[in-house]
């Protein structure tokens, strides 16, 4: 009797391990306000944006925020990202698609000299991708308003 219930209190040790391990993963992913039903089953992919000089056409972007312009080409699934702000702070475009089960962030930390920098995902053909453009000041990620694009 006594291993039966050493054994359960193992099974139950490991479980809690998991979730503590899983739930300190998704807090440290990024930083971000996401919590697990946000990101759900989604893969959570981070890319480092490189630097790279602006090309192709139809894009689409958002230039509101004083510290970050970014854009989302659909056609090369390119993100790009251009820090306004020489703080030393980092800026990017977080990214969901709508109609699957990815979801990421393409994060420029070569600041304002670098001008645009981009990230170039593959994602699927005819998925709604929706997108936002975001700053890191004191501690935290702080996002503007969502846009959603045709890919």
């Amino acid at each position: 009797m006594f291993e039966r219930i050493k054994a359960s209190g193992r099974r139950a040790l490991t479980m809690l391990a998991l979730v503590v391990t899983a739930t300190a993963g998704l807090a440290v992913i990024g930083g971000s306000t996401a919590s697990a039903e946000d990101v759900g089953a989604a893969a959570w992919e981070l890319d480092y944006a490189k630097n790279t000089t602006m090309s192709g056409k139809d894009k689409e972007c958002s230039t509101d925020s004083p510290w970050v312009s970014v854009c989302f080409q659909p056609s090369g699934d390119i993100f790009w990202v251009r820090d306004k702000e020489a703080d030393g702070n980092r800026v990017a475009i977080e990214w969901r698609d709508l109609s699957g089960n990815r979801v990421g962030r393409c994060t420029d930390t070569l600041g304002v000299a670098a001008d645009w920098t981009s990230c170039n995902k593959d994602l699927p053909e005819g998925h709604n991708i929706q997108w936002r453009a975001g700053h890191w000041d004191f501690g935290q990620w702080n996002w503007d308003r969502e846009f959603t694009t045709y890919a």
